[in-house]
């Protein structure tokens, strides 16, 4: 393989490859060259080593990370005796004898990126330079018909009787900084502006008509020289053009059924479509279509159609067919992208559909055979703190799967079990069991993905299952239970979800039915089924990507509608997938425009309190903030929702392709502060269990032993080095207890005053929050191992399982008392394990099980999924061999209760629910802190106002004090200053503490002379009552 660069800079690289060859590379290893001088200069040349009878070669020239000319499957046995192949950086042809340098374009010539952005009507970025001395031609190309390739010194359509059009550019000397429309679209771009890319116009005599006759159309852009030799050429993407010349549609979408049955419009955004013809079906599935043509309005891009009564409800289903260029398309010439491509899709837009998502259903979400008995009167469940507006900081949240919460469950009737028939199941373990959590304190009940997902069939008689029973009989470290799980687990009713293919219908394999209206009825009975127990309901919403794109895969729906324009790409033209695949682009309009539609539908359809936002950080900050303003303004009166009382929080962790803001302000954690959303603070995860996702599980933190029972497994430095990243990490654990407030101040271990953004280290951005609400606190979610699983892998040997249950406690109190938003896993109270599983998405009932009456226990059932787990066996086997690691059914109540326990003390004080920064800065304070603290134990003081004064929030306590001892003695905290703010004080232990939950420990917390006693291994709440 010979590679040329014009810089020189060839021997520099290196050749990745794999297939047909003898030994694949490693990416950080690749074969190195040899100098060969050619006609025009030199080459690096590799030898490469086939495999015994060769038929294709994949390679790819790179340096670092930085990646060049990339072949794959190429013929081997095309290239003749010589087994020779030469590539030229920035031309995408492979060349089979050495081509002459100086007849090859000078710059970039590949059509199969597409480097140059259509970022407005008016306005093409282009990927190379142009001065206004240096003659240069540039030259945006549409064909209608595609086909695009190079030759013959430019870009032509290979066929024949295409209609090609060529638009002379004009450059733009001023760049982006020449006008507000190039400003604005450098803003909504910045990648694209910041990549130095220059900025090209479309001349005014090119009418607008014909502008959005090329956006349906094939498009590249070409640079000849002063000579007339091409230079550069590039595909191009046009999102940027669709958004500016239809981007601003805000009519209808979707079906719409008309008053009474008399008809139902379709209407389907798809401004690049050349052709839409909507498919009519009798049933959901077989049968022949009806197709009627539809029609393309105007200037919003939208294709309508009206149908007649008889296609009104019932059992009516619908498609379209959509004819249109996509990049993805088969047919391309050599060296091309795309083609024109016929796809069948159903609409993005659903409210209803048949099994696994294969037709839209016909249907008004608003018909009365859709709702369950009361439920246009439904009133949900009064926040504890008074008032008709639930105040984030008012809730307590907990994470809980559908399928999980009765599959299992042998007191659910067996054809409800995993449905969502189930929640309205009265009696049931399962359902007693979220009713005692609510009557304890518990407010919301977090759903993961409910809505239509594409990992597992809607059709039980296609569902594949394992015998429990057998899996049952199998030793508790065996690998035979997760290769049974395994063979399956495409094919199981279970998975997490996080597929999205339409995001306005409640998931099929929930439903009695997955066929029709059923799914919509039962959902809101789930609803009103929570809502009877005292719960309301959060919706788990994953907007940042879509399971397919393309043009014909079944399960892909926005790609068909308008290609390259919902999902994310990068500056060469390719769908970011940094989510795992196919990110969906919300600074898009239409995009934005959907997330915000989706929402409002399902506030008032299905009457949900709140949406967790999947890799939020991933979604543009404009789009959330949109998204809350138009769910704030719901009002019972006209949508029979208070959207005032809806909250809105999610994962807003910033990184790949939207890391600081790239590609344009992002919903990260840091981005928002002072918005009123909330993100999850993976800090206190980090100090109080240890480590990171993305280390070994084995780093103890605050709460797993570190210094304290440091358990041998890895290298974790000196005692001295431990008891110092104790103390740091405790620093987390204090700014969460606060709120995790940026600018909330408490004195460090070296006992200097600092803000909550600066705790463990200066640049910490530990705290982040501007607002309590605006904070998460939790310990585990679905993702990771279980909070005692967390705890088994960090432990020391020598830890009783007693106590490992209690530091399974401290971690569920540490949440429930700390300022700002608590969030549970559903099984952090009964000791939850999925038998050490770190990513059970895929794994089955099996591993999934949720037992709520506490007979069973997870923990050595096998050894999880080798896929995700494998590189753990050494040492996560000898754990689930030994079942005296497996918690009984008295220790399983004993969490249970204590969880109870700790929500009734959360709820019977608003000094553990502080609404404003304001109010944590004058009432919160921590001791125990600085150069000489006792590390591992963490005392929070709340006041109050005195009685009677306008900032009294309590009628019960004057104080509270949160002690939290996570070492393995009693310790008694000395403290002047605190000793000082309780003097005089009379402090008892909470009345509430031991009475749900006894706990011997408790015999010895006390505060005498100003110094409060806590217990080992615990969290001790003390009072001062009015």
């Amino acid at each position: 393989v010979h590679y040329y660069r014009r810089d020189g800079e060839a021997p520099s690289f290196g050749l990745h490859v794999w297939e047909d060859v003898a030994n694949e590379t490693d990416w950080h290893a690749p074969l190195p060259s040899a100098v060969t001088p050619g006609k025009g200069g030199d080459w690096a040349t590799y030898e490469v080593i086939l495999a015994p009878d060769a038929r294709k070669l994949s390679f790819i020239v790179h340096r670092g990370d930085e990646s060049d000319s990339r072949v794959e499957s190429l013929d081997v046995d095309s290239l003749g005796p010589g087994r020779a192949v030469y590539v030229v950086s920035g031309n995408a042809r492979v060349f089979t004898t050495e081509p002459e340098i100086s007849s090859l374009p000078t710059g970039d010539v590949n059509l199969a990126k597409a480097r140059a952005h259509w970022i407005a009507s008016d306005l093409v970025a282009v990927p190379f330079a142009v001065t206004s001395d240096d003659g240069v031609r540039v030259e945006l190309v549409a064909s209608a018909d595609a086909g695009l390739h190079v030759g013959d010194n430019g870009v032509w359509s290979v066929h024949e009787h295409s209609e090609t059009r060529y638009v002379t550019l004009e450059r733009v000397a001023a760049g982006w900084s020449y006008s507000p429309s190039t400003q604005r679209a450098g803003d909504k771009y910045p990648h694209v502006r910041d990549a130095g890319y220059a900025v090209m116009r479309i001349p005014d005599d090119v009418p607008d008509d014909a502008r959005a006759w090329m956006l349906k159309c094939q498009l590249a852009v070409t640079a000849h020289d002063a000579d007339g030799r091409l230079r550069d050429a590039t595909s191009v993407q046009s999102h940027g053009a669709l958004d500016d010349v239809f981007g601003g549609y805000e009519g209808e979408l979707g079906c719409v059924v008309d008053g009474g049955g008399a008809g139902a419009r379709m209407s389907l955004w798809a401004p690049n479509a050349r052709r839409v013809t909507l498919l009519l079906h009798r049933g959901p599935r077989g049968g022949d279509d009806v197709r009627v043509e539809m029609r393309e309005g105007e200037r919003d891009g939208v294709w309508r159609a009206s149908v007649g009564a008889e296609w009104a409800g019932g059992d009516s289903y619908y498609r379209y067919e959509i004819e249109t260029y996509h990049p993805w398309g088969e047919g391309a010439p050599d060296g091309g992208l795309g083609s024109i491509v016929t796809s069948v899709v159903t609409d993005p837009y659903s409210r209803s559909l048949g099994a696994d998502g294969e037709r839209t259903h016909v249907c008004d979400v608003n018909a009365p055979e859709l709702k369950p008995p009361g439920w246009d009167g439904l009133r949900k469940p009064k926040p504890p703190g008074g008032g008709d507006a639930f105040e984030p900081t008012d809730m307590a949240i907990y994470e809980l799967h559908v399928r999980d919460f009765s599959t299992l469950d042998e007191s659910t009737p067996a054809h409800l079990r995993g449905k969502y028939a189930a929640f309205t199941c009265e009696g049931t373990a399962p359902v007693r069991h979220l009713e005692n959590l609510a009557k304890a304190g518990l407010t919301h009940v977090h759903l993961l993905p409910s809505y239509d997902f594409g990992s597992v069939p809607e059709r039980v008689e296609n569902q594949a299952n394992v015998d429990h029973g057998w899996l049952a009989s199998l030793p508790s470290n065996s690998d035979e239970q997760q290769a049974a799980i395994g063979s399956i687990a495409n094919d199981d009713a279970f998975n997490w979800g996080y597929d999205p293919v339409h995001y306005g219908v409640p998931e099929g394999s929930y439903a009695t039915d997955p066929d029709g209206g059923a799914r919509i009825v039962e959902y809101r009975a789930m609803v009103a089924g929570l809502a009877k127990m005292g719960l309301r309901t959060v919706c788990d919403v994953v907007y940042n990507h879509t399971l397919s794109a393309g043009p014909h895969d079944g399960r892909s729906v926005l790609d068909k509608c308008v290609p390259g324009y919902y999902h994310r790409r990068n500056l060469d033209g390719f769908y970011e997938n940094s989510t795992c695949c196919n990110n969906t682009a919300s600074e898009n309009s239409m995009m934005e425009r959907l997330i915000v539609d989706d929402l409002v539908h399902w506030a008032v359809d299905y009457k949900i309190d709140g949406f967790r936002f999947d890799l939020m950080g991933h979604i543009m900050l404009r789009t959330i903030l949109r998204a809350r303003d138009a769910l704030a303004a719901l009002t019972v009166e006209r949508d029979g929702v208070d959207g005032r009382s809806i909250y809105l929080y999610g994962e807003g962790w910033d990184y790949a392709e939207v890391e600081r803001n790239r590609v344009g302000k992002n919903a990260s954690q840091l981005n928002l502060a002072g918005t009123g959303v909330g993100s999850f603070n993976d800090r206190l995860r980090e100090g109080i269990m240890g480590g990171s996702p993305f280390g070994d599980p084995r780093v103890q933190g605050v709460l797993t032993g570190l210094y304290f029972a440091p358990n041998g497994f890895i290298d974790q430095g000196t005692a001295d080095n431990q008891r110092n990243r104790v103390m740091e990490d405790c620093e987390k654990v204090i700014a969460a207890m606060a709120g995790n407030l940026k600018e909330y101040r408490f004195v460090n271990r070296k006992g200097f005053s600092t803000p909550g953004k600066d705790a463990a280290w200066v640049g910490s951005n530990v705290g982040y929050a501007a607002e309590p609400r605006e904070t998460v606190n939790y310990v585990s979610a679905h993702d990771n191992e279980t909070l005692f699983d967390g705890i088994m892998l960090r432990s020391a040997p020598d830890v009783p399982l007693a106590v490992r249950c209690r530091l399974n406690r401290i971690a569920v109190a540490v949440v429930a008392f700390s300022q700002g938003v608590p969030f549970f896993h559903a099984g952090d109270e009964i000791l939850r394990s999925k038998s050490l599983d770190r990513d059970s998405y895929n794994s089955g009932d099996w591993f999934n099980r949720l037992d709520y009456t506490g007979e069973t226990h997870n923990f050595g059932i096998g050894l999880p999924g080798r896929d995700k787990n494998g590189d753990r066996y050494g040492y996560i086997g000898h754990l689930l061999g030994d079942l005296s690691l497996r918690p009984g059914r008295d220790e399983i109540a004993r969490s249970d209760a204590h969880m109870r326990e700790c929500l009734a003390i959360r709820r019977s004080s608003p000094l553990f629910r502080l609404r404003t920064a304001a109010d944590v800065d004058r009432r919160v304070t921590f001791y125990n802190v600085g150069p000489e603290q006792e590390p591992g134990v963490i005392a929070m003081m709340v006041r109050d106002a005195p009685k009677g004064h306008p900032e009294q929030l309590c009628d019960r306590f004057q104080k509270v004090l949160v002690c939290v001892n996570v070492t393995g003695h009693a310790v008694t905290v000395k403290d002047e200053q605190l000793g000082l703010d309780i003097y005089g004080c009379s402090l008892e232990t909470h009345p509430l503490q031991g009475m749900v939950c006894p706990d011997e420990y408790l015999a010895s917390a006390t505060c005498v002379g100003g110094a409060p006693t806590v217990p080992p291994h615990s969290v001790v709440v003390f009072v001062e009552r009015r």
